[in-house]
């Protein structure tokens, strides 16, 4: 049974995936008494548990997600910015680097490598820790409506205000989560004027 919160009724978080079956054990293993798993089929499944069980997180195998995929990827990142998506790399094959890149492109902000044991704590780690507070959620929720039709990078940049708030407390930690050059960010706010009410943010 899953609450509204997204948690199970043993208090773990539960999570959608779209992952190859021989990574599904190890995903369960390492997520024992810690989060709930529920393992589909196809990412339209996913969706549904994103949509009707707020499943707390999406774990996506690269090796699931052809290069033709991430623009659907994209849109379901987009849909429920409120359940954090986390790419798992499980193996190393021709097109691994460039699925990892496009993945990131679609908002995917989290890569697990589990290709050594330690990967698998981390995943356990990043899974319980990625769920965000019920006000970030609701905020998140508001923001996919209030910007709805945006591009992708200024979604990804009020997101991140949002997402990122404890941790990034100056441009230069922002530009780096957004992957822009700081100098460049700090002219944005220049131009539009912005940049004494901004100072506090500057290194």
């Amino acid at each position: 049974m899953t609450r509204a919160d997204g948690t199970d009724k043993l208090g773990g978080t539960t999570i959608t995936t779209l992952l190859l079956p021989g990574e599904r054990a190890g995903v369960d293993a390492a997520g024992r008494g810690h989060y709930q798993a529920l393992h589909r089929e196809s990412l339209e499944e996913t969706v549904r548990d994103l949509r009707e069980r707020r499943a707390g997180a999406v774990l996506l195998s690269v090796a699931r997600c052809a290069s033709t995929e991430t623009s659907r990827v994209a849109a379901v990142v987009r849909e429920f910015p409120q359940s954090p998506a986390v790419a798992l790399l499980a193996s190393s094959e021709a097109t691994t680097a460039q699925t990892v890149l496009a993945l990131g492109r679609s908002g995917v902000r989290t890569l697990i490598d589990v290709r050594t044991p330690v990967g698998w704590r981390d995943l356990r780690d990043v899974l319980r820790s990625e769920a965000i507070g019920e006000i970030e959620r609701l905020a998140l929720a508001r923001l996919a409506v209030d910007l709805s039709g945006v591009s992708d990078d200024c979604w990804l940049f009020f997101e991140t205000l949002l997402r990122d708030a404890r941790s990034v407390s100056t441009i230069r930690a922002l530009a780096r989560r957004l992957g822009v050059v700081s100098s460049t960010l700090v002219s944005r706010f220049f131009r539009l004027d912005l940049s004494c009410r901004c100072a506090w943010l500057v290194e």
